[in-house]
């Protein structure tokens, strides 16, 4: 991750979660504008901390990213806090505001955009599409997680041709390095991990 910074990246962060990878951004990118995404109210406090002298211009936006503008249930995992996910049995009174990231940033652009939100991922491209257009060259790395896509009655398959629709180059990260793969592949690499098993994708336009 740390290779697709330069000074001046525009860095999306969506699923920040305590920071960690905004936190990666702010030290690699010292000039260039951070954008942190989290629903989750413990981890917003934790995350405007951790910025707070790392990059005090950052951007923290307390909400979900989707393909729609509404009122989600939300589930926070107690031991894990990097597991929250929208829906699936949240108690009520649990919710969170989601919003289009292309209402939300409307006129930008950005460099590269992390996703990490438990099976969401291509909701929430689906509500970047106008961003994704005016980011010539951006790099998108996002989890590719299929027990957390198919917990929402998502056929995995599908969501792995969704994102070869977008017409960015499709790469997954194995072994440190980067390789293209067929959907079987990836399916097959990640049952090979387990039930919970995932990898990481990279999503590029241009060279």
């Amino acid at each position: 991750m740390r290779t697709l910074f330069s000074l001046t990246t525009r860095f999306l962060d969506v699923g920040a979660n305590v920071g960690y990878f905004s936190a990666l951004a702010a030290q690699c990118s010292k000039f260039g504008t951070i954008d942190a995404v989290e629903p989750d109210p413990a981890n917003v406090a934790l995350l405007r901390l951790n910025l707070w002298a790392l990059a005090p211009s950052a951007t923290v936006w307390p909400v979900c990213l989707g393909d729609s503008r509404k009122v989600v249930p939300f589930t926070r995992n107690m031991v894990n806090c990097g597991d929250g996910r929208v829906g699936l049995g949240a108690r009520a009174g649990t919710l969170a505001a989601m919003a289009r990231g292309d209402e939300l940033f409307e006129g930008r652009s950005f460099d590269v955009i992390k996703l990490d939100v438990q099976g969401y991922e291509s909701d929430v491209l689906s509500g970047l599409q106008q961003v994704l257009k005016r980011s010539s060259n951006v790099r998108v790395v996002l989890e590719f997680f299929p027990e957390a896509i198919a917990r929402r009655s998502l056929d995995p398959k599908d969501v792995l041709k969704f994102y070869s629709s977008l017409g960015m180059d499709r790469l997954v990260e194995l072994r440190g390095k980067l390789c293209r793969l067929e959907d079987e592949e990836i399916l097959a690499l990640c049952a090979k991990a387990g039930p919970n098993g995932s990898v990481n994708l990279l999503l590029r336009n241009g060279a």
